[in-house]
C-alpha cells in the first residue's frame, strides 16, 4: 500500500510567489491558514502532513538593517508544533 505525504514550506519557496493573484500572503503567521491546509490535505486523502517548524515574517528582514537585495527575505519567527496543535 502507499502512502501519501504533504511536506510543506508556507508561504512557499519561490521568492515570487506572493506576487500570484490568488496568493495569500500572510498565511505564515495565521493559524486559520494551516487549518485550511490541513483539511485540503484531508479531502485529498493524505496519510500525513508535515509543517516545516520555522518560518519567516515577510519584510522584517528590512527591520534588521539589511542590504536591499534581502528586502525580501524574512527574519526567522519560530511557531512551535507543539503550540499548533494544542
Amino acid at each position: 500500500m502507499m502512502h501519501l505525504a504533504a511536506f510543506l514550506f508556507t508561504p512557499g519557496s519561490h521568492s515570487a510567489g506572493w506576487r500570484h493573484p490568488d496568493a495569500v500572503t500572510e498565511c505564515d503567521m495565521d493559524f486559520s491558514e494551516y487549518v485550511h491546509i490541513a483539511q485540503v490535505a484531508e479531502r485529498g486523502k493524505m496519510d500525513t502532513i508535515f509543517f516545516q517548524d520555522t518560518v519567516a515574517v515577510n519584510g522584517s528582514g528590512a527591520l534588521d538593517g539589511v542590504s536591499r537585495y534581502r528586502l525580501g527575505q524574512g527574519r526567522t519567527a519560530y511557531l512551535e508544533p507543539t503550540t499548533l496543535l494544542a
